[in-house]
């Protein structure tokens, strides 16, 4: 079985073996090294579009199983997804109650389900309640400077959003220092929220509203169809479906007479 290293639970988290399957982590299947270990079936995590990876284990016709759709392939249903939709949606409508009129989007640059259904749900809330669509992508592989490179001018910008909901955790924490240094408050001047949750929107000050992605239950989940494939499951008729949990915070709660919209 394939987990990539990113997203790999901790081990006091991980799956345990069950009825004596084994779990190897392997983590490039075009290493030459690694490329020809056996293996019974493969579970890959956060496919991205059209991903080499799934690609070519379908072609070697080896069990799959994957932690998040590929985007390109809705259509393969040995899979475990999160309902970004209904939990980003309601993120947008918290913060649209809590005043917001100019909401930014920073999402990754990874090819991959977070990334799309997030941008997509954005835009299609955008549209409905009336809002222009103000998105940019924050790679991934930023370093701390580099992020915050991108939080000044936007936020020192006589066009200032109300309100910015950034993919990862550690870089909204940098946005919330960027906030400070530029005496900014949040949540009154700016509200800030995550799309994953961790220690970095927990200890933020002040603490961020987040997404918690439930990775531990992906990765539960995903074994448990892993082993009913190769115990001779029938496919199912629709991939798995989890829900992510929505942590609202202090930064994104604003006192009854700061929720009215910014002019």
């Amino acid at each position: 079985m394939l987990l990539r290293p990113a997203y790999l639970p901790p081990a006091s988290k991980a799956p345990r073996s069950t009825g004596g399957t084994g779990l190897i982590h392997v983590p490039d299947l075009h290493d030459p090294s690694v490329a020809s270990v056996p293996m019974d079936g493969c579970i890959i995590a956060h496919p991205y579009g059209s991903d080499e990876v799934l690609t070519e284990l379908l072609h070697r016709g080896i069990p799959v199983v994957t932690i998040e759709e590929d985007p390109e392939r809705p259509e393969f249903t040995w899979a475990v997804r999160l309902d970004y939709t209904t939990a980003v949606s309601a993120l947008l409508d918290h913060l649209r109650d809590q005043g917001a009129r100019d909401v930014v989007l920073l999402t990754g640059t990874e090819d991959n389900a977070w990334n799309r259904r997030t941008r997509e749900t954005y835009l299609a809330w955008s549209q409905r309640n009336g809002r222009a669509a103000r998105t940019d992508l924050l790679s991934e592989g930023l370093n701390t400077d580099d992020a915050a490179a991108v939080f000044r001018p936007l936020l020192a910008s006589s066009e200032r959003p109300d309100a910015v909901v950034v993919a990862t955790s550690d870089f909204a924490a940098i946005a919330a220092e960027v906030a400070a240094a530029q005496k900014l408050r949040v949540p009154h001047d700016l509200m800030i929220a995550s799309l994953t949750d961790s220690e970095h929107s927990r200890v933020s000050a002040p603490p961020i509203t987040a997404m918690d992605l439930k990775h531990e239950g992906l990765a539960k989940r995903a074994v448990e169809l892993m082993l009913a494939r190769l115990a001779g499951a029938e496919t199912p008729a629709e991939a798995a479906v989890l829900s992510p949990t929505l942590r609202l915070r202090q930064s994104t709660q604003r006192r009854p007479r700061d929720a009215r919209p910014r002019r």
